[in-house]
């Protein structure tokens, strides 16, 4: 069990319990929020039960059931948060959400003299009430509620065979998803600040669209594993996807009934080398090849939430019923190396290297306020780390990602790709300070970070400390957590005004705060 309080009305309560046969856990988190207007409060518990179990067989049964509600401050202007960053933006102060998420799942496994197999199936049940306001521009915002229910059914089948020459390990399954989204639109507000500054009744408001959207899937995936030598492995795999989407109106009632349909085999092909073993000394080399496929979701493909942006212009819809899934073909190669130095001294390095060119990368533009494919894009990256181990769990560490993600084409070919930092770095130091008392210092920093495809809007780059310390004692441990410990003001990221000015809006991030915990362990 776990109890914490901290900054801001932090009251958060954590338990579970095992047991032979069963898992009972759950909690509680309430925040009255850094910002004006921005509670959240949630709560979930979850139980799983193994109905059958033997030495070959395993069933599990599980439920989780959880509710969370919260209060969204909204972005704000570059101005208004140099003037009051802890401020709720007028036209913001109803937003919110109200959600509740059901699920229930069987899992049942067998082994056998030639492997493994493995079903599952699952239900998932999720209804959400959502306010929320969008700028359309600098000074004029849209408000919509919208009300959705989801249910999603999902069924996976697997086998695996061991024991095969070569070391080998033969993976092959089928999952199943069927998948449906109602969602209702009501119109709420619509104009300047001014318009605001009355009280508004979310209820009462106008049904602007409403319709059902379901989604169908089926995937077969298979994967060989090899181990011709002691040092190499090999790995061989693909997998194949078939999708099936539809779009019902209900309201307006000549509404365009929408479809969709995609498919995509991906394969991927991988060898890791150990290069040296000894008594002090580990290392690995490895080089991977695959294809990946991601399909737009029903909300990227059917949210019919509207915007109005002037009489003469017929409305848009946020969603885009043309969506191209987004497709890579990527490479990796990397190499890993441990050397220990003394009985507690170790030293540990890593590096790897990408790319990925990618086809319609699925992205949402600010400009047109609309879910888009990217024609291509490359990421190129390059990522270092390098751990240091001494005793009384002493470790230092540090990690450096270099990220180059630019558009392959069109009007901004060769500028960033927005919303990723092409610089991150991170690092800290973690161990016992004294008998029972162990802490540990995390730095992190994000740099070059672009908030449009021109590259003009960029979000301040920012660097931000987190403190742990704590004092253990039998089953018990005080836990005190210090984030952004140097206070730093920054927003963790942004968009430009849809309507084209030098107006940029951010999220500010949350200033100093603590988080002070007692957890107990019985047996």
């Amino acid at each position: 069990a776990q109890l914490t309080a901290g900054s801001f009305g932090l009251v958060t309560g954590e338990f579970s319990q095992r047991a032979d046969r069963y898992t009972v856990y759950g909690g509680i988190r309430r925040l009255g929020g850094y910002r004006e207007s921005s509670d959240r409060q949630y709560a979930r518990i979850g139980a799983s039960y193994d109905v059958l179990r033997s030495a070959t067989r395993r069933l599990t049964a599980s439920t989780l059931h959880s509710l969370r509600n919260y209060d969204d401050p909204g972005a704000l202007t570059g101005e208004q948060v140099e003037a009051d960053r802890r401020q709720q933006a007028l036209p913001f102060r109803f937003d919110g959400l109200d959600e509740r998420t059901h699920r229930i799942g069987l899992d049942g496994r067998q082994t056998t003299a030639w492997g493994k197999a493995r079903v599952a199936f699952a239900a998932d049940y999720r209804a959400a009430d959502l306010l929320r306001t969008l700028p359309l521009a600098a000074t004029f915002f849209d408000t919509k509620r919208r009300e959705t229910e989801a249910g999603r059914l999902f069924a996976s089948v697997q086998t695996e065979f061991g024991n095969l020459p070569l070391g080998g390990r033969f993976i092959v399954g089928v999952d199943g998803t069927l998948g449906q989204l109602d969602s209702e639109y009501r119109l709420v507000n619509l104009g300047p600040p001014e318009a605001y500054l009355g009280e508004l009744d979310p209820e009462s408001g106008e049904i602007d669209r409403d319709g059902n959207a379901t989604r169908r899937a089926l995937a077969g995936f298979a994967q060989l594993d090899l181990n011709p030598a002691d040092a190499i492995r090999i790995t061989l795999g693909a997998r194949a996807d078939g999708l099936s989407d539809r779009y019902t109106p209900d309201v307006p009632s000549d509404g365009e009934t929408l479809s969709t349909d995609n498919s995509a085999i991906s394969p991927k092909v991988g060898i890791n080398v150990r290069y040296a073993q000894t008594a002090t000394q580990l290392g690995r080399l490895y080089v991977s090849a695959s294809r990946s496929f991601k399909a737009p979701t029903l909300d990227q493909l059917y949210d019919q939430r509207t915007y109005f942006f002037s009489p003469e212009i017929p409305p848009i819809t946020i969603s885009n019923g043309e969506l191209k899934p987004q497709t890579g073909v990527g490479i990796e190669a990397g190499a890993y190396h441990r050397v220990e130095l003394s009985r507690d001294v170790a030293v540990e390095a890593s590096v790897s290297a990408y790319r990925i060119d990618m086809e319609n990368e699925l992205d949402f533009s600010f400009e047109i306020l609309r879910f888009v494919n990217v024609a291509e894009s490359r990421h190129d990256g390059i990522e270092v780390g390098l751990k240091a181990y001494g005793p009384r769990g002493l470790s230092v560490f540090g990690n450096w990602t270099r990220q180059d993600v630019t558009f392959a084409n069109g009007p901004n070919e060769g500028n960033a790709v927005k919303a990723i930092p092409r610089d991150f770095f991170s690092g800290g130091v973690t161990g016992e300070i004294a008998r029972g008392v162990f802490g540990s210092l995390l730095v992190t920093s994000a740099q070059t970070i672009f908030l449009d495809d021109a590259n003009v809007v960029r979000l301040p780059d920012y660097t931000v400390a987190n403190l742990r310390l704590g004092y253990r004692i039998g089953g018990a441990e005080l836990l005190l957590n210090l984030y952004n410990v140097l206070d730093a003001s920054y927003s963790a990221t942004g968009f430009p005004d849809p309507a084209g000015s030098d107006v940029a809006f951010f999220y500010p991030a949350a200033g100093r705060t603590f988080e002070a915990g007692l957890r107990l362990q019985l047996r």
